[in-house]
């Protein structure tokens, strides 16, 4: 099959009019024996397939570029998680405290709040393969930074400086990670978007990606024991060939907008949903940072005595077992739970529907309240805290790799093709804001009360994930309430967007 041009498969996708036995097939018609079709024809004039008209409905979509960005995002990730362990392990190497790490990483998601907000606006103008090789770009001025950082410098100059490297770092990962989720979108449809299909490359895409983080995290633990300048010139390494081949295989004008968007036009043109799965992601990404990015890791280390080494495996393996269940979220959910259920129940398990977010956020806020509890019964106990801790930490795990899951799926879903990565940047945006107030916040709780106080803010948050997410809409009811924007205008879209 030839290569598609994803611009005019956006246009086609969005504006050319369907013949009248599929549109007759859209709206549950049957078209009668013998019968002439173009009978109940409304459209102006039929479109023949030579001149632009929509592919025939067996159709398969090409996956050449999602294949490309998606090597990329997965080769960029091990690194970029190998980074964060890296300078994590080695500054606390050097006496600096938890609040000292939290504001050194704080600039990391402070700029990808920017980025998300803007980079997206600029990938629909540009496209996506610019912005990719950016992103690249911005990591090698971060790892280059780290290699002249001072052993003799002062705590508040080092903390600026790698402040600043992690900065570059934070673009580096947005930039990257939004031509990753939204490359799934123009890839999962020839003419009508098919939510199966874009499920399972959401699916397989965000649970690969952590697993490959998880790895990274491994990967860093042990390059730093090899040593800190070693362990660089292998990051650096990864990320040069990474950028020669994303430069060579992604196509150079993917994800190009038929219109010209602002962020105005895109915000109010954006439909409800996507403004209460923002929020709801931000809530969602905030619990999870108020314990995971620096308290635990210096718990772990501080607090129970653990090794490098043994840190970096552990995080490695709740990282991997968060991507295993992302990457295998609709199985579970289709092929296991949902026959389990009365048929009353089943919607609670539709991977398709908003629905199992429900479920979810009541398990993460059991886990996250009965660990918070069991590890103020049980301090002073290392053995039993780290029992506790490893059990606890697993199911939180599966349960948030599936409320992510569908995060990821439902952002895409709710999107028009011509602005995905718009509205994808946007929602990470929101993303980054929830990870920058957990991260920032964890950083004081920790010193202040402990890992446990951590998990009790932590659950508060997610109580507040679960509410705005009970009301998001199954994305195939939505109907006409998404717009698309055509030279200024809101126009109504009068097929199902996905």
């Amino acid at each position: 099959m030839p290569v598609s041009d994803p611009d005019s498969d956006a246009a086609i996708a969005l504006s050319a009019p369907p013949t009248a036995v599929e549109s007759q097939e859209r709206d549950g018609v049957a078209t009668a024996p013998g019968s002439n079709s173009n009978d109940s024809l409304v459209a102006d004039k039929k479109v023949e397939p030579d001149q632009g008209g929509p592919p025939p409905s067996n159709a398969k979509p090409d996956l050449s570029a999602f294949y490309a960005i998606a090597s990329t995002y997965l080769a960029f990730t091990i690194g970029d998680s190998a980074l964060r362990m890296i300078v994590l392990l080695e500054l606390f190497s050097r006496q600096y405290t938890a609040i000292e790490l939290a504001l050194m990483f704080s600039l990391y998601e402070l700029l990808g709040v920017v980025t998300n907000l803007f980079g997206g606006l600029s990938a629909s103008r540009i496209g996506l393969r610019p912005l990719l090789l950016l992103g690249l770009v911005s990591q090698v001025v971060a790892i280059t930074m780290l290699f002249f950082l001072g052993d003799a410098w002062s705590k508040v100059v080092t903390t600026a400086y790698i402040a600043v490297s992690q900065g570059f770092s934070g673009i580096a990962k947005d930039l990257v990670k939004m031509s990753g989720k939204s490359v799934t979108k123009l890839s999962s449809s020839v003419e009508n978007d098919n939510p199966t299909l874009l499920l399972r490359l959401v699916s397989y895409l965000t649970g690969a990606k952590n697993s490959i983080k998880g790895l990274g995290y491994f990967v860093g633990a042990a390059l730093v024991a090899w040593g800190y300048i070693p362990a660089l010139s292998v990051l650096m390494s990864l990320t040069l060939l990474t950028f020669l081949a994303s430069f060579r295989y992604v196509p150079a004008h993917l994800g190009k907008s038929s219109t010209r968007l602002t962020l105005a036009k895109v915000l109010k043109a954006q439909n409800t949903n996507i403004r209460r799965l923002s929020l709801a992601r931000i809530f969602l990404f905030g619990a999870r940072d108020l314990w995971f990015e620096i308290p635990l890791p210096v718990f772990l280390r501080g607090v129970l005595g653990w090794s490098y080494f043994a840190t970096g495996f552990f995080l490695a393996a709740w990282v991997m077992v968060y991507g295993g269940v992302q990457s295998s979220a609709p199985h579970l959910l289709k092929d296991v739970l949902q026959p389990k259920l009365k048929r009353s129940w089943a919607g609670y398990a539709d991977p398709h529907s908003p629905q199992p977010l429900m479920p979810m956020h009541v398990v993460l806020v059991a886990v996250t309240c009965v660990l918070a509890g069991v590890l103020y019964a049980t301090a002073g106990d290392k053995l039993a805290t780290t029992l506790v801790l490893v059990v606890f930490l697993f199911v939180f795990a599966c349960a948030f790799a599936m409320a992510s899951a569908l995060h990821s799926y439902l952002i895409v879903a709710y999107s028009g093709r011509d602005k995905v990565a718009a509205n994808v940047g946007i929602y990470y945006c929101a993303n980054a804001v929830g990870r920058l107030a957990g991260t920032l916040a964890s950083g004081f709780i920790y010193v202040g009360w402990g890992l446990n106080a951590c998990l009790w803010f932590s659950a508060g948050a997610l109580v507040v994930s679960g509410m705005v997410g009970a009301v998001l809409e199954h994305p195939l009811e939505i109907g006409v309430r998404e717009a698309e924007v055509e030279e200024g205008v809101r126009v109504p879209m009068t097929v199902r967007d996905g």
